[in-house]
């Protein structure tokens, strides 16, 4: 799991006390990776604009996470985890689009 950085699925279910498998390994990894630590900030302020139900604030958040992981994969084109974490952020930006995602998260 923890092979150099930790994914945004792994970081969005701890963000959202949804991991279960590897809780511990994540949260020591998260003590010293401040790159994995910025990601995590990243969806729990995803989460509580989502929470919030504020829709410009969450598109505003989306967007930013949007454009941090497009960032990381324009750098590292041949990684195969910076793809992954931008369609994951993709994915969610477009379900945020057609109102298909949750305004609430639980916390």
């Amino acid at each position: 799991m923890l092979a150099s950085h930790l994914s945004d699925t792994i970081l969005e279910s701890y963000v959202m006390d949804k991991l279960t498998d590897g809780l511990a390994a994540c949260e020591e990894y998260l003590l010293t990776c401040h790159d994995c630590q910025d990601g995590a900030t990243a969806w729990d302020q995803f989460a509580k604009a989502m929470k919030a139900g504020a829709k410009v604030f969450i598109e505003k958040a989306l967007i930013e996470l949007l454009n941090q992981r497009h960032a990381e994969w324009k750098a590292n084109p041949s990684d195969i985890r910076y793809v992954e974490n931008y369609a994951t952020a993709l994915r969610t930006f477009n379900k945020f689009l057609e109102g298909k995602l949750p305004l609430s998260y639980p916390r």
